[in-house]
């Protein structure tokens, strides 16, 4: 087992902080001290949660723990809580149906162009489905009314550019689409959606089968602008998910990529896929 100073460990971080703040791609100053410790890659394994596994020593309880942590950043830009993909389309039905005319028209339009034609049109959107059957299992494994929920809030995102995800709940609360009783005294649209965003923080991936069980076992360090570090651990869950509900926000990835945002015909229907990212507000 690899073993090392504390001082060892503070100086070469200080090191790396400062190269990053100077943007640097690479720093060949602490490949030495890397290879001592026996780190050989930087980034955690494709289809994993943690960045790093930690033994705790617990004061409180005198357990030692060996768990792993989610690492997010806020040094460069914002990091994605949730990251699009294919399997993160939502798809809608557009109504009144478009012209033939208007939806040649809309086969050239952008994003940002489409959501104006459609609000000038007052055309409705109404979710259909989850694109990707396994994304849509993992949704209902955590809730059954998950995938309405978040194609509700997607689809006002998309149509008025509320972006903050506290926002767009207080807006799912006045709207109340799964008509929940006292809807205006009980949490339940926050509640929810917090359940989500603490499983795809530390378990669950949209295009791969999940069980409900947390990858990320120990909970979330988040390096601050300054350096300092920020410990979520799974003990303070009701913080830790406040902290994900009140710095996330909704945005609009790449379209070509994800094949979305375009108003096409299925049968006698016309259709229109929005996609999911999230991405922590700073």
């Amino acid at each position: 087992m690899a073993r090392t100073t504390v001082q060892s460990c503070l100086e070469n971080a200080s090191i790396v902080l400062e190269r990053l703040r100077q943007k640097k791609k690479e720093i060949p100053e602490v490949g030495d001290f890397l290879r001592s410790i026996q780190v050989k890659k930087l980034s955690a394994s494709k289809g994993s949660k943690r960045d790093i596994t930690i033994k705790v020593h617990d004061f409180h309880t005198g357990l030692k723990p060996t768990v792993g942590f989610s690492i997010k950043s806020r040094l460069g830009k914002p990091a994605t809580l949730f990251n699009a993909s294919k399997a993160t389309n939502f798809v809608y039905s557009v109504s009144p149906p478009l012209s033939e005319e208007r939806l040649a028209e809309f086969a050239s339009l952008k994003l940002a162009q489409t959501r104006a034609r459609l609000n000038e049109l007052g055309a409705s959107l109404t979710y259909e489905t989850v694109e990707n059957e396994t994304f849509l299992c993992n949704l209902m494994l955590v809730d059954s009314k998950l995938p309405d929920i978040l194609a509700h809030l997607l689809r006002d995102f998309f149509l008025t550019q509320t972006s903050r995800l506290d926002e767009l709940v207080a807006r799912l609360n006045d709207d109340n689409p799964c008509n929940f009783q006292e809807a205006g005294d009980r949490p339940y649209y926050a509640y929810k959606i917090k359940r989500f965003l603490f499983d795809v923080a530390l378990g669950m991936r949209a295009a791969e089968r999940w069980d409900g069980k947390l990858d990320a076992t120990g909970g979330y360090i988040v390096v601050r602008k300054d350096g300092e570090l920020l410990c979520y651990h799974l003990y303070n869950l009701n913080e830790f998910q406040s902290y994900l509900f009140n710095n996330s926000r909704l945005e609009s990835p790449s379209t070509p990529k994800h094949e979305y945002g375009k108003v096409y015909r299925e049968g006698d229907r016309q259709l229109i896929k929005l996609n999911l990212q999230i991405r922590f507000i700073e």
